[in-house]
């Protein structure tokens, strides 16, 4: 058995996106999720996803996208659908999801404008690696083997970083 430490280690990458996120925006609400991360992913991945700490992982992820989208009409949406989806299902999985896929969105067509070609392109191939993890990490590989969930977990993280990094940038 791992300790808990060790498996929640990766998460505390996310200090660096925090910080940026603090020289960089001026959103009271991006700053407070992007500390909010370092927490709950160290909670979520320490205990082994235990059912409290993921829901509060999926809640911040939420927080994140929906305070760097920044539209009542978009954010109004998606809290109603994170509304529905809690009441009827066990998981927000989808709210989390679609949020996230909007915030990638945005992120995509905001730094092209913005930002220089490297950022770009770092966030471009941060996102696509990241849900590429994702997708490997939770559905191909079972969720009892422990052999690669800690190295793809800490590529998800490395992933997730860079594109609260380069998103801190652009984030009012």
């Amino acid at each position: 058995m791992t300790h808990h430490f060790v498996k929640g280690a990766s998460s505390l990458l996310f200090i660096i996106s925090a910080i940026k996120s603090f020289y960089c925006s001026n959103s009271i609400c991006w700053k407070f999720s992007n500390t909010l991360v370092i927490v709950a992913s160290y909670l979520c991945n320490a205990y082994d996803y235990h059912p409290s700490f993921l829901l509060l992982d999926y809640i911040t992820i939420f927080l994140i996208c929906t305070s760097y989208l920044n539209n009542i009409f978009i954010n109004g949406a998606l809290v109603l659908f994170l509304i529905h989806e809690g009441s009827t299902k066990t998981s927000i999985d989808g709210s989390k999801n679609m949020s996230f896929a909007l915030a990638t969105v945005k992120c995509i067509i905001k730094k092209n404008f913005y930002l220089d070609k490297f950022h770009y392109y770092v966030f471009v191939f941060s996102s696509i690696s990241g849900i590429a993890i994702y997708k490997i990490r939770y559905n191909l590989i079972n969720a009892n083997n422990h052999k690669y969930t800690l190295f793809l977990t800490f590529l998800m993280h490395i992933c997730a970083t860079n594109m609260m990094y380069v998103s801190s940038i652009t984030a009012n």
